[in-house]
């Protein structure tokens, strides 16, 4: 049995030691998700709760069968959840039930949501970079030389070689140390 089918069977049979582990996986996916999206903390506990109930629902049908990862399943119904109560607190009705066709395309779905995740967690991280680190990765990106990026910014060539490594660096160490990092790794190596 995959990883993904023994999740969906710690729900149905609530197995605690496996529901825990789905929480300490997954929930800070769909936490950075709501607190994206104007909700907070509590919020993202109510959806997670919520995703898992549909989950557990859908499960103990005989119809159900999972076409996708767990994690990308998960996303589907905590996102779908999400954006009803954010309807709802709008006082708009909302009139359907779970849209099965939010996952249609499985495989082109994960990797939309594995891309929005990784943008997300790269901009985040750029964010917190010092204003010179930002704007000397920006104009590297942009194409600038080495030179250009000195004038620009009133430097030595060769402090700007070694200011763009350490930026990267620190860059790269702050994305890999976030426990979002992980969740996207791990679902790429699906």
């Amino acid at each position: 049995m995959n990883k993904s089918n023994e999740f969906i069977e710690a729900i149905v049979h609530n197995d605690r030691q496996k529901i825990q582990e789905i929480y300490a996986r997954f929930f800070p996916m769909i936490q950075g998700h709501v607190l994206d999206n104007s909700g907070s903390k509590e919020d993202a506990f109510d959806v997670f709760q919520d995703a898992l109930i549909i989950i557990f629902e859908k499960a103990r049908s005989n119809q159900f069968t999972l076409t996708s990862s767990f994690q990308t399943f998960l996303f589907s119904v905590a996102r779908f959840v999400w954006l009803n109560k954010l309807k709802k607190n709008r006082r708009e009705v909302i009139t359907s039930d779970f849209d099965e066709s939010l996952i249609d395309n499985k495989a082109e779905w994960a990797d939309m949501l594995i891309e929005e995740r990784k943008q997300r967690l790269f901009w985040s991280k750029l964010n917190v970079l010092s204003e010179e680190c930002q704007r000397l990765l920006q104009l590297s990106w942009k194409g600038k030389s080495g030179k250009e990026i000195a004038q620009a910014m009133n430097y030595s060539v060769e402090f700007v070689k070694r200011k763009r490594h350490r930026c990267k660096t620190a860059l790269i160490n702050k994305i890999q140390n976030d426990t979002a990092f992980h969740i996207v790794y791990e679902a790429i190596n699906k």
